[in-house]
């Protein structure tokens, strides 16, 4: 500890935490683009695929979901952009990034796994890593539905 450094108190300390994990809320709410993102993107792949297969009876229907790469390529845009303007780095806001980092490398093990075992297994567990990373996310921020009424905010 540098000698210029001040001992916080436990009502001191209690605040810091509060601002930072605030100003995390902010941050996230600032990239909610992110999560509609890739929201729209699942949908859009879902209907695709659905209509694909459903309707069209098209024998690769899966290739709805090149729509990801789309995704991604607009997500590496918005990192950019929001990286250049980005002043403070918290602990919640790192740990949200490795959260997801981490999901999209399993995703893409995934693919390779469903590539030998076929995709009509893969929905359910792409859907469960993505409730996981959205459940951390959340829980990382503390967030609630009471939260979005006291805001008057829609939590959809």
């Amino acid at each position: 500890m540098n000698t210029s450094d001040k001992e916080l108190t436990p009502k001191e300390s209690l605040l810091l935490i509060s601002s930072m994990i605030e100003s995390t809320k902010t941050s996230i709410s600032d990239k909610s683009h992110f999560f509609l993102l890739w929201g729209w993107a699942t949908m859009v792949g879902c209907l695709l695929q659905y209509f694909l297969l459903a309707i069209v009876h098209y024998k690769h229907h899966y290739y709805a979901w090149f729509v990801t790469p789309i995704a991604l390529l607009f997500h590496v845009i918005f990192i950019y952009k929001y990286e250049r303007h980005e002043r403070v780095k918290t602990f919640i806001s790192e740990a949200n990034r490795y959260v997801w980092v981490i999901i999209g490398f399993s995703y893409m093990a995934l693919a390779f796994v469903f590539v030998k075992i076929g995709w009509q297994y893969c929905f359910p567990f792409y859907i469960l890593l993505y409730g996981i990373g959205t459940y951390i996310s959340g829980s990382l921020l503390n967030f609630s539905y009471s939260l979005c009424v006291e805001k008057k905010l829609t939590p959809w």
